[in-house]
């Protein structure tokens, strides 16, 4: 049996307004956050240069990823990156963040880590969603 195999953690349902956080809570969602950024990791460490885009340039050698947006450009190195892109999805779930569009598939993305990279990275309508959260 493969890692990949064991039982993957999900990211819990939004808390109801006027419920109180729990502990479980609060470790369902560190689990499902820590093993999703690791997911999003393995999806960065598997691109190279010829993988960037126009609006996305990607550095394999410095693990840096540089994403152009119009008032500039900003560089994320690999962590930074996937962390903005979990921290994206999970806004987008919970409903916290709605400039996406019709491309940004949240259920494929929550469970498809390395489509959700190469979409960002490759798909222009997307990685409009991840463009419109930078510059929020």
């Amino acid at each position: 049996m493969k890692w990949q195999d064991i039982l993957k953690a999900e990211l819990p349902p939004k808390n109801q307004a006027g419920t109180p956080i729990t502990n479980e809570y609060r470790m369902a969602q560190d689990a499902w956050a820590n093993q999703y950024t690791n997911e999003l990791l393995q999806g960065l460490r598997s691109l190279d240069a010829d993988d960037s885009s126009s609006w996305c340039k990607i550095d394999p050698m410095a693990k840096q990823v540089t994403w152009t947006l119009t008032s500039g450009s900003r560089t994320f190195s690999f962590d930074q990156f996937a962390n903005e892109l979990k921290s994206l999805l999970r806004a987008s779930v919970y409903g916290q963040f709605k400039k996406t569009n019709y491309a940004f598939t949240e259920k494929m993305y929550l469970n498809d880590a390395s489509s959700y990279v190469r979409d960002m990275v490759r798909n222009s309508t997307a990685s409009n969603a991840f463009t419109n959260w930078i510059n929020r």
